[in-house]
C-alpha cells in the first residue's frame, strides 16, 4: 500500500451497531501501485481504541484491512 491516511474518526452508537455497545467509527482511504484506490471505515472497540495512540491506530487499520480481504499478517 502506498497511501493509507486516516479520514475520521466518530463514535458509532446503537444506530450504527445495533447491539447496544459503543465502539470508534474509523475512517480510512488507501491507495495502491497499480493506482487503484479503496476506503472504507473499520469498527474498534472504545477500550482498545483508548489503549492505541495514534501512530499505532494506522497500523491497527491496515492490519484489520489487511484481514478484511483475506490476507494474513505476518507473526499473528
Amino acid at each position: 500500500m502506498n497511501s493509507l491516511q486516516i479520514t475520521t474518526i466518530t463514535l458509532a452508537n446503537n444506530d450504527d451497531l445495533g447491539n447496544g455497545s459503543t465502539e470508534r467509527k474509523i475512517g480510512y482511504t488507501g491507495s495502491f501501485p497499480d493506482g487503484t484506490h479503496t476506503e472504507g471505515f473499520i469498527l474498534l472497540s472504545e477500550e482498545d481504541f483508548l489503549k492505541t495512540n495514534f501512530s499505532d491506530l494506522k497500523n491497527t487499520i491496515g492490519n484489520k484491512l489487511i484481514e478484511n480481504l483475506g490476507g494474513q499478517i505476518n507473526g499473528k
